[in-house]
């Protein structure tokens, strides 16, 4: 793990031609099974991220997915019979909501920062605070005093912080906000950090690992030291390989740094999405040796699609997941992380790499301490279970 109080700065070095590794090898050493698929709301309904919690002790297993004029508490003790708890009501119903479970409280925000038809301005009305105590009857409050919406939501869960990446007040922009969740019920703003676009931030051992992007313009990660909050420094940053870095996660060894790319762009004059080449690339964390003062970030690998986007990364052990819009869930190896290797998919999704709008797989939760679980949230079939096995 790199030692914030020693890095004065950070080299970022890009991946030059001959040592590119794509990761076209597939290695079919796990399957998919369905089964279950659970939907609720009023029809056609777009859902959106989800989040889980476990208590292997209780037996409690819950997932949370995200609808745009909703949230559902579902139990999946039995995972082959999903059971929809409660429903809880979000503050606006027409956009997409971003979720962060810590401790026995789910944190909601809501993107919906924009111009109505009417030329009103539209906002939310900032963090959603639910207490889990009672699944079956969450109690909700609000946090407004930092922001009234964002896009995205992480707590770092051993210094208790909450980031808010793309957080308006009504429409000022306002960057990523931190907040102090130690008092889960009554956060306070403790930082903050305004200049880049964060679409996404994970963060871990004091450094913050960003994915930032803006519409028509090239993406950057950046390497932040957020040690000091009152005093945040920007360690390192890299111009995307692709257009629009959208999340990043560090592998469990904190030696490696995945940052996946939404790939897109919006064509105005024929109102329709544009796909460009996308994909997720794995960077190699150059640790220094205690007296040296600049560790390298080094681009050593990806994964490449021409026709499809990624949306989503998580890591768990040696395993990568995405969920890939749609085509549904990927899974790769990254045990080599210079050569990382599919080794399992299954597509949620009943839409083709055509559709012209974002659908499929927007979100998944592969932490099910039972190991073979894996829920995922389809934009269309709303929450879908499946058990992945090794062949």
């Amino acid at each position: 793990m790199i030692k914030i109080f020693f890095v004065i700065a950070l080299v970022v070095i890009g991946l030059a031609g001959g040592c590119a590794t794509s990761a076209e090898e597939t290695r079919a050493t796990y399957t998919f099974e369905f089964l279950a698929n659970t939907q609720w709301g009023d029809a056609p309904q777009q859902y959106n991220d989800i989040a889980g919690y476990a208590d292997s002790e209780s037996g409690t297993y819950l997932v949370f997915v995200g609808a745009q004029d909703s949230v559902a508490v579902v139990d999946v003790s039995q995972p082959e019979n999903p059971e929809i708890l409660s429903i809880i009501e979000v503050p606006y119903h027409e956009s997409n909501h971003d979720m962060f479970v810590f401790e026995r409280y789910l944190y909601i925000v809501t993107e919906v920062t924009h111009i109505s038809p009417t030329k009103e301005f539209v906002s939310s009305r900032g963090l959603q605070i639910v207490d889990l105590s009672d699944p079956r009857s969450p109690k909700s409050s609000l946090y407004e005093e930092s922001f009234t919406s964002a896009h995205t939501i992480f707590v770092d869960p051993e210094t208790k912080l909450l980031y808010a990446a793309g957080a308006y007040l009504g429409d000022e922009y306002r960057g990523m906000r931190i907040l102090d969740i130690s008092d889960p019920l009554h956060p306070r703003e403790v930082g903050s950090y305004t200049e880049g676009r964060v679409h996404e931030v994970y963060v871990k051992g004091g450094l913050a690992y960003t994915a930032e992007s803006e519409f028509e313009k090239a993406g950057r990660v950046g390497v932040l030291d957020v040690s000091d909050l009152s005093d945040i420094k920007v360690l390192g940053e890299t111009t995307s390989p692709w257009s629009k870095p959208h999340s990043t996660w560090l592998s469990e060894d904190a030696r490696h740094l995945i940052v996946a790319d939404e790939g897109y762009r919006i064509d105005y004059d024929m109102r329709k999405i544009v796909r460009v080449e996308s994909g997720f690339s794995i960077y190699e964390i150059r640790n220094p040796e205690m007296g040296e003062l600049m560790p390298e970030l080094r681009r050593i690998s990806y994964y490449s699609h021409p026709d499809t986007t990624v949306h989503q990364i998580y890591v768990r052990g040696d395993l990568l997941f995405a969920s890939w819009y749609t085509e549904g869930v990927k899974v790769f190896d990254i045990s080599d992380p210079e050569k990382p290797a599919m080794i399992a998919s299954f597509d949620t999704s009943k839409l083709t790499p055509e559709f012209e709008e974002f659908g499929g797989a927007w979100g998944l939760w592969p932490y099910d301490p039972r190991g073979e679980y894996i829920y995922v949230s389809d934009m269309q079939e709303g929450l879908v279970v499946l058990r992945m096995a090794e062949k």
